[in-house]
């Protein structure tokens, strides 16, 4: 157990570290810009009533009604908080660590329960690669064909996932490995050991 707590709390240091960097300095390419961001701002604190997640047009009223506003257009799909501050800010990156660390946990667990069928480095590292492309493709790819993401954010965002769990299948496959591996790199580590002190 140490070794998987261990194990995925630097996957999750590695995963959050490269997030921080790919997010903050590539999301401007993952979206299109408004014409006028205040403007659009008046409107959403005139006409959405809370934080949460909002549909336009408004799928609560009748389902005619919103099919021929649907097929008329645009339709949104929003996301509002009511600020993001610094303090906000903190808290949330506070969450994600916790979270991520979380997911490399299971992540770690099912490695190592999987250590029979991953006796290589390599397949273990496979493996969590794998797991990513899974999470891209029916997340990513969902997202995108249910609840209209774009082509250019779902490749963005599918990009950070994949390269998250191969970052952490790197750290999570040189520490969550099989006794016999760990004997040998213990065995073969013994001797150089040996000659050191015998010099």
């Amino acid at each position: 157990m140490k070794r998987i707590l261990l194990a995925s709390f630097l996957a999750a240091v590695v995963t959050f570290a490269f997030g921080a960097a790919y997010w903050m300095n590539l999301t401007k390419h993952a979206f299109l810009r408004p014409k006028d961001d205040a403007k659009v701002q008046a409107l959403l604190k005139e006409n959405l009533s809370s934080p949460g997640s909002y549909i336009v047009p408004d799928i609560g009223q009748e389902q005619d009604e919103f099919h021929k506003k649907a097929e008329t257009g645009p339709v949104a799909i929003m996301h509002l908080v009511p600020s993001s501050g610094p303090e906000d800010m903190g808290a949330m990156m506070g969450k994600g660590f916790v979270s991520q660390w979380l997911t490399m946990f299971v992540l770690a667990l099912v490695v190592n329960s999987s250590l029979g069928a991953l006796p290589s480095f390599g397949d273990r590292v496979r493996f969590c690669a794998l797991v990513g492309l899974v999470g891209l493709l029916f997340i990513d790819g969902g997202n995108m064909i249910w609840w209209h993401h774009s082509e250019k954010f779902t490749l963005f965002a599918g990009t950070y996932h994949f390269f998250s769990f191969l970052l952490a299948g790197l750290v999570i496959a040189a520490i969550v490995r099989a006794e016999e591996e760990q004997s040998a790199i213990t065995q073969a580590s013994a001797p150089v050991s040996q000659n050191i002190q015998s010099t």
